[in-house]
């Protein structure tokens, strides 16, 4: 019966048999291979993709944006190097009318992050919105008194806004944590939900005390090299805290919708970014400015790899057991974070470098420099500072983002859904950061301009 079957089918040896199942298996390793590069060939794109319009385009134009802001701001304020009582009146009476808008603006900052997440229906009913006008004008005529009374170049007006603002924050988080409580039956302890809800500016509040009253005064005595060290230094101790308020925000998961999460961390990443890419914009020397540029995309791989270890710290300090359902929040919280920092990065790179840059062009006005504008030598030297530094993000974002899509966070799919969402919530803290950092930005910035001039102060849009 062996002759009634075709022969080569089975072969005439054992050696062919073998042959046949290598090539089998073979064919089998071949396809897996090609599916794995075709897999990583089409994860790659949409990672460059998501890197070029979240870094390249957004970040960009929001850059100039905000520049453009805060150029009115500054040409409004007006900035004068002599003491307060010998600048003229009719400035005084300019920066004191600019600070008092500035500070009822700033008292609806707390109030703009969390409407989002509780609507604004339930904001009138709190009566949030009536807290931040009256904490506004209370500042308002605080400022008023101080400057009649002859005490407004002391920094007690600073005090009396740091409380007042203090104040509306934690009026308008106790009022939601009681909110959330009675109608959602949360077990917890209102004061321990009126902190989380508000640990972001809690935590940024301190830094930022800290950063103008310390880190700039040691700052703008440092030389190029020294500064280099702060401005690194200066990337890792805004880390920590943001463990913590990750920590934090995944805790408080029965607060929130998965997508939310944002919301209650985005005023913190926004401005330490904002301020760290600041320091490395006042750095002159190139090879400096280049070497902060790869920390900072270095530090934002290792940010994305250590993600897995992360999420088990805060597991185990907060005792939550691992579920389909927590990761569900983690995952969307660390995609719109990485999205989020990924165009504030870029933001603050234009953003900075532009300052530093129409402040040269404010403070140099001697004959030696209008010969260099004649050539656009300032103009080419933004050029090359800003397409360096956001080159280097965008390679490093695109390898972050390939690190995410490994560890199965919906980085990609978040962007191609969510990107106006997150486009307006960035734009708006952008905003809001102007407004409160201007004054220490300009102080910072133009410290070096002060011995090169005899005028006492700029005039309204113009420039020395």
């Amino acid at each position: 019966m062996e002759n009634d079957y075709p022969y080569h089918l089975y072969g005439n040896n054992n050696n062919e048999n073998v042959n046949i199942l290598d090539r089998g298996t073979q064919e089998t390793d071949n396809t897996k291979e090609n599916s794995y590069v075709r897999s990583f060939c089409a994860n790659l794109s949409q990672c460059v993709m998501v890197s070029f319009t979240s870094t390249v385009l957004s970040g960009v134009a929001v850059g100039l944006v905000v520049t453009v802001l805060w150029w009115i701001e500054f040409n409004v304020r007006g900035h004068c190097f002599a003491e307060w009582d010998a600048i003229p009146s009719r400035v005084r009476h300019q920066k004191l009318i600019v600070r008092i808008v500035e500070a009822m603006i700033l008292m609806f900052w707390p109030l703009l992050c969390i409407t989002p997440v509780i609507s604004w229906s339930t904001a009138r009913e709190l009566n949030l919105l009536s807290f931040c006008i009256i904490a506004g004008l209370l500042e308002s005529l605080c400022h008023s008194l101080l400057y009649i009374f002859g005490y407004y170049d002391s920094r007690l007006k600073s005090y009396i806004g740091n409380v007042l603002f203090l104040s509306v924050l934690f009026y308008i988080c106790s009022k939601v944590a009681r909110m959330y409580i009675r109608k959602r039956g949360i077990n917890t302890n209102v004061i321990v939900l009126t902190l989380e809800l508000g640990l972001q500016f809690i935590l940024g509040f301190l830094l930022s005390l800290l950063f103008n009253y310390i880190f700039i005064g040691l700052y703008n005595k440092a030389s190029e090299f020294h500064k280099f060290l702060l401005t690194c230094a200066l990337i890792f101790v805004f880390f920590l805290p943001k463990l913590v308020l990750t920590c934090s925000i995944t805790n408080a998961n029965d607060v929130y919708t998965p997508g939310q999460g944002i919301l209650f961390a985005v005023t913190y990443l926004t401005c330490t970014t904002v301020v760290a890419r600041l320091a490395q914009s006042n750095i002159e020397k190139l090879p400096y400015f280049v070497g902060l540029s790869v920390v900072h995309g270095a530090f934002n791989i290792i940010d994305k790899l250590t993600i897995p270890l992360r999420d088990k710290i805060c597991r185990i300090i907060f005792r939550r057991e691992a579920s389909e359902a927590r990761e569900l929040y983690v995952h969307h919280y660390i995609a719109n974070q990485s999205l989020i920092s990924i165009i504030t990065e870029t933001t603050s790179i234009v953003f900075n470098c532009s300052i530093a840059y129409v402040l040269y062009h404010y403070y140099e006005g001697d004959g030696e420099v209008e010969i260099k504008y004649a050539s656009n030598t300032p103009f080419n030297d933004w050029i090359e500072r800003v397409t360096t530094a956001v080159s280097i993000e965008f390679v490093m974002n695109v390898v972050a983002l390939m690190v995410q899509i490994y560890l199965r966070i919906p980085v990609v799919s978040t962007w191609k859904e969510k990107w106006r969402f997150i486009l307006f919530v960035h734009v708006i803290q952008m905003f809001f950061f102007a407004v409160y950092y201007s004054e220490y930005l300009n102080d910072m910035l133009i410290k070096k301009y002060g011995g090169n001039t005899n005028r006492t102060c700029i005039g309204f849009f113009d420039r020395l």
